[in-house]
């Protein structure tokens, strides 16, 4: 179950206008690297070192990859894409990258199989 409480937000296109209420998630917990891989482990015959080896090894290929202009599917998971945000320029010829270019980032896109997860998931408000 999904727990959120509901808190005001401004709009920020227009500061003057009034708040609205939004839903906001309360997370539980955070669940780093190890605790994953005491998880996995409860289900596999590896170890847990053998699956933060793995889980390390994963991360690093992911950034390396990304680093190439590529992007990565991880199956039924999701996709990982580099991504810039830059601003406009008034022609291509005075484009340049170390101006124009704001954000080097990396997205995240769940697959659908992981989205639909999500679908009946139960919220309740705290």
């Amino acid at each position: 179950m999904l727990k959120y409480k509901v808190i005001p937000r401004k709009n920020p296109s227009d500061r003057i206008l009034a708040d609205k209420y939004y839903a906001s998630i309360i997370y539980n917990s955070k669940i780093d690297i190890d605790i994953l891989a005491d998880r996995i482990g409860r289900n596999t015959t590896l170890s847990k070192s053998d699956i933060i080896g793995v889980l390390v090894a994963l991360e690093e290929e992911i950034v390396d990859v990304l680093r190439t202009g590529s992007y990565v599917e991880l199956g039924e998971l999701c996709s990982f894409y580099p991504a810039i945000k830059s601003s406009g320029a008034v022609s291509a010829n005075d484009y340049n990258a170390a101006t124009n270019i704001t954000r080097k980032y990396i997205r995240v896109q769940a697959k659908k199989h992981m989205e639909d997860s999500m679908l009946n998931v139960a919220v309740q408000k705290v």
